[in-house]
């Protein structure tokens, strides 16, 4: 029984998005398996050198040996094992030391791809002015 596509295996193909091919795209907010890992899984697919950033470590090293040991399994041409930053983004230092280890591996960026987020749902009349910047913070400020 053939393997059932994914929905980006079917509408993306490595001959028609060439583009991404041998560069570097960087997708931040990526967990265990949320949409910023299904992105990355679809970029890597396409041959682009991933950068990965999240919060956990553990996660993200999972998901790009996933990718990594995929990409083996079905000899899937020019794949890279994808980067992984682990960094709490709403924190400038972070920001900067992230951008500072993506630039160091001499693959400037070609596409940004932001999934962050902040799921706390708390109704807007109860947080505090330094509970707003946090929330507003997490969507990422990364000056490329």
């Amino acid at each position: 029984m053939a393997a059932t596509k994914q929905p980006w295996e079917r509408a993306l193909s490595r001959d028609v998005y060439t583009e991404f091919q041998d560069r570097r795209v960087i997708i931040a907010g990526v967990g265990a398996n949320n949409i910023g890992a299904a992105l990355a899984e679809g970029f890597h697919a396409l041959g682009a050198k991933v950068a990965i950033i999240g919060y956990d470590r553990d996660p993200l090293t999972k998901l790009a040996d996933h990718l990594d040991e995929k990409s083996k399994a079905q000899a899937m041409p020019r794949t890279h094992r994808p980067d992984a930053f682990a960094a709490d983004l709403t924190k400038e230092e972070a920001r900067r030391d992230v951008i500072a280890n993506i630039i160091a591996t001499a693959v400037m960026p070609v596409a940004f791809v932001s999934t962050l987020g902040n799921d706390k749902r708390t109704p807007l009349a109860e947080l505090s002015q330094d509970q707003l910047r946090t929330q507003a913070s997490s969507i990422g400020r990364f000056p490329f």
